[in-house]
């Protein structure tokens, strides 16, 4: 397994903070950070290559994360990217489809598609796959690995008092390595 990983505590100021970070979303997205937007010490792109298959985590500033359909026709790519924030919400524009994810919803993305992430601050965490590893699963694919997918949890998390979302996740940062 390689390990591709960007962290940022070692850039002190906070503007080179930020471009060294949308710097590490090429070339799979293009990004702007949201003018009032913080970058803290403790972002980080963390990219497990897995064979065919990318785990990607990462805490990001408020952005908007975007494929644009010119990154879309040079590149080609037919993967699939099926993700979930922990800290929502996350507004995803595909098309003339439009979309909200909360924490804890899962998202599906088609990178084959031009879209548009508006996101606050985020913890996640996503799978890239390969469609050509999905194919045959289903009979109508189309429909099953559209772009136009935010899948909601069967039930709310239970929350006491105010939301953190840390605690709601405990275990994907203490596996990931968020906070450390």
């Amino acid at each position: 397994m390689k390990v591709l990983e960007h962290r940022f505590e070692h850039i002190s100021q906070e503007g080179h903070r930020g471009r060294a970070l949308l710097a590490g979303l090429l070339p799979l997205f293009e990004g702007a950070l949201a003018t009032e937007a913080v970058q803290p010490e403790d972002l980080f792109l963390r990219y497990h290559h897995l064979g065919a298959i990318v785990l990607a985590v990462e805490r990001v500033p408020a952005a908007l994360v975007t494929r644009s359909r010119e990154r879309v026709r040079s590149q080609a790519l037919d993967h699939l990217v099926v993700g979930a924030c922990a800290d929502g919400p996350v507004r995803i524009e595909a098309g003339a489809w439009v979309g909200e994810a909360s924490s804890g919803d899962l998202i599906l993305l088609d990178l084959a598609q031009p879209l548009r992430i508006t996101m606050l601050p985020q913890a996640g965490i996503a799978i890239v796959v390969p469609r050509r590893l999905l194919a045959g699963t289903t009979e109508d694919e189309e429909e099953h690995f559209s772009h136009k997918k935010v899948r909601k949890p069967a039930r709310a998390p239970a929350r006491h008092g105010r939301r953190d979302p840390r605690a709601e996740t405990g275990s994907l940062h203490t596996c990931f390595g968020y906070g450390q």
